[in-house]
């Protein structure tokens, strides 16, 4: 399924560096791996939805969260940056972040999984329809209401 967003229109409207980009794609990859032949959530293009969330709330966050995390990832791993790790490496540095003292930090956090996970699990706008996610049928959910009418997924 193609994503709502692509990185050229997330681009005309914010200035998302392409590292922070890549980092993005790393945690929601994490966060929503695509398990049982469902898209990872990169694949819907949820890690673009984030970001815009993201500079929507704060201009420069993106970039900021990329850096927090290679930061963090190197205490999992000397060196490395955040997108180098493997994803179990990845979701240590999550855990990490979400366990810290700060409020802030783990807000941070915890906002970056309900993003994720509102931008895989919701309805998607594509060609003027709405789109069922595939999702839903997995989780045997079958939409807000009974009598909406439904495009394919």
């Amino acid at each position: 399924m193609a994503p709502v967003l692509d990185e050229a229109v997330l681009g005309k409207d914010f200035d998302v560096r392409p590292d922070a980009l890549a980092a993005l794609r790393a945690v929601v990859d994490v966060i929503a791996p695509g398990i049982g032949g469902l898209d990872r959530a990169s694949e819907r293009g949820v890690h673009l939805r984030l970001a815009q969330c993201l500079e929507l709330a704060q201009r420069g966050s993106t970039t900021l969260l990329a850096r927090m995390l290679d930061m963090y990832a190197r205490t999992v791993r000397p060196s490395a940056r955040f997108v180098e790790l493997v994803p179990d490496e990845q979701d240590q540095v999550l855990r990490a972040i979400a366990a810290e003292d700060l409020d802030e930090l783990r807000d941070l956090i915890d906002g970056v999984h309900v993003y994720t996970l509102n931008g895989y699990v919701t309805e998607w706008r594509r060609d003027g329809e709405l789109r069922r996610p595939p999702v839903w049928e997995v989780m045997g959910y079958h939409g807000p209401a009974a009598a909406h009418r439904w495009s394919d997924a």
